[in-house]
This record gives C-alpha cells, structure tokens and sequence, in this order.
C-alpha cells in the first residue's frame, strides 16, 4: 500500500497551496481546502502518469501558523474531554434507566426524572 503526505498551507492571497513532497514536483491550488484536497489527487496521477491504484492513502498536513495551531489543538483538547464525559453521561444514563424500569418506574417517569424523552428510554430499554 502507498502513502503520499499532502502538505496544505494557505496563503497570504487566501489560496491553499499543496505539496506532496515524495513526488518531485507534485504541487497543485485552490480557493478553498475542499478544492485542494481534490486537486492533490489529479496532481499526484499526473506526477506519476497514471491513475491512483484504490489502496493508495494521502495523509493530509495541515500547516497552520503557531498561533493557529495552539489555538486548534486547544479546541481539539476539548473536544476530547467532552467526548469521554458525553461516552460516561451515555453509559450513567444507561445503567439509571434500567435501575429505575427494574423498579417498576414506567417509561414516562423515568424520562421525566433523568430529562430524556420516554421514547429514548424505550430505546435504550431495547438495545
């Protein structure tokens, strides 16, 4: 399987340039990411002369100033943390609904004591 690393800077003109530094000469443009990203793979097919074989993978790099880059790795520091307490909120909710159903609370009651629809608690009580 191979691998290409696409380098994607954005410029002072607002242009996304790429690189793909195994491939001498492998550079391509675009106005916005989306358009880079898709125009990495004509450049790569037209640096190597033919079409991307299926199992190929191009990794992108996304190079940031340092002030960007912190302040994207703070978002995505956060963005974890809030994923595990979303993952522990689930498994807590979970293991209430089938304490108060073993307990004979009807599916009303225990979504109006936990703020959850009595839908959602039907659903987790089939799952």
């Amino acid at each position: 399987m191979k691998r290409y690393i696409a380098i994607y800077e954005r410029g002072k003109d607002k242009m996304w340039t790429v690189s793909v530094p195994e491939l001498d000469g492998c550079h391509t443009q675009g106005k916005t990411l989306a358009t880079a990203k898709r125009r990495v793979i004509e450049a790569i097919e037209v640096t190597i002369g033919h079409d991307l074989p299926k199992d190929v993978i191009i990794e992108d790099e996304i190079k940031l100033r340092y002030a960007d880059t912190d302040c994207v790795r703070r978002v995505r520091g956060s963005r974890r943390v809030v994923e595990v307490a979303m993952f522990d909120a689930r498994i807590q909710l979970e293991e209430a609904i089938k304490r108060f159903h073993k307990k004979d609370f009807s599916l009303r009651e225990i979504g109006q004591i936990l703020g959850v629809s009595h839908q959602r608690v039907g659903q987790i009580l089939n799952n």
